[in-house]
């Protein structure tokens, strides 16, 4: 029997401390989720100045949306105008992306802004208020949603079975994953977790991140955790199946140079080859039928191995 209350993803304490408008980041490769905190390098000014107009205002509240990979027919139009291609532009930007709270901000050794940020909630992208000499843009906030049931559960529960499975399967992996994961109180939290942890390419992410649904959310997680956790295993078959052949090898050549050390020792290596030789040559001398002479050469190959 299905459960019709609907749970959301956003506190309303996190809610409130979202303004209308934002200084805008723009990333390239990062995605960043809710609840997750992470360092960003920043050293193109706009960015700076971004963070810094955050930070003065007291709100210290940032948006980060992505940017789509730009066409061919885009980059050959702009080519000419450098400035078009320096400004951003709505369309070129997707519609969902993070508010994130400006923790702590230093300056790096190589001159670049080091900025540790939390993530705080989706955010839709309205408009661009402005793009210099920092970018500004009108934003609105999103609440996740699905509906309580055993099928979500189930999902969830299964999600969180392959990512410990995917963490076991890699090496060096730290396990306070694992530890921090199971600190996380909902389902949705522990969803965008592991879309933040998990191996997933930029545009994937981004997907995961758009979407609000949190059934579908976790069916697009589990859909790309199966197929790289069964990659994992399959390599790491491989893997074990090649070690397992150089074991092998390394044993028998390890004993056969065991029993030449012996032979050596007993000094019977001299005068058992000279037998060997007399076999062999007694066996090429006999005119024996081809499948007989086979026979009696791996027969002596295999005495010649005693």
């Amino acid at each position: 029997m299905k459960d019709h209350d609907q749970t959301k993803s956003l506190d309303i304490a996190n809610r409130n401390l979202v303004p209308g408008e934002v200084p805008l980041l723009v990333s390239r490769d990062v995605v960043v989720f809710p609840n997750m905190v992470t360092q960003l390098f920043l050293d193109d000014d706009r960015a700076i100045r971004a963070v810094d107009t955050a930070v003065n205002g007291g709100h210290k509240v940032v948006a980060i949306f992505g940017q789509k990979a730009p066409s061919t027919e885009v980059e050959e139009e702009d080519s000419v105008e450098v400035e078009e291609i320096e400004d951003y532009k709505l369309e070129e930007l997707y519609q969902v992306g993070t508010a994130v709270q400006v923790v702590r901000m230093q300056r790096s050794p190589d001159g670049r802004l080091q900025v540790l940020i939390n993530g705080i909630a989706r955010v839709g992208l309205q408009d661009l208020v402005q793009v210099r000499p920092y970018a500004l843009a009108r934003v609105k906030v999103l609440e996740g949603w699905s509906e309580k049931t055993p099928t979500l559960e189930a999902l969830a529960q299964n999600v969180v079975g392959l990512f410990k499975k995917a963490v076991g399967l890699t090496p060096h992996a730290p396990r306070e994953m694992l530890v921090a994961l199971d600190t996380l109180p909902d389902s949705e939290q522990k969803a965008d977790f592991i879309a933040s942890q998990f191996s997933l390419g930029f545009e994937e992410r981004q997907e995961v991140l758009a979407e609000l649904n949190l059934r579908r959310r976790l069916e697009m997680i589990n859909s790309a955790m199966t197929r790289e956790v069964e990659i994992m295993e399959l390599r790491q078959k491989i893997q074990s199946d090649a070690a397992g052949s150089i074991d092998d090898a390394q044993r028998e050549y390890f004993l056969r140079q065991q029993l030449k050390a012996i032979q050596d020792e007993l000094g019977e290596d001299e005068d058992e080859a000279l037998e060997m030789e007399e076999l062999r040559q007694q066996i090429l001398e006999a005119g024996m039928p081809d499948e007989v002479k086979k026979v009696a050469e791996r027969e002596l190959s295999r005495m010649e191995k005693m």
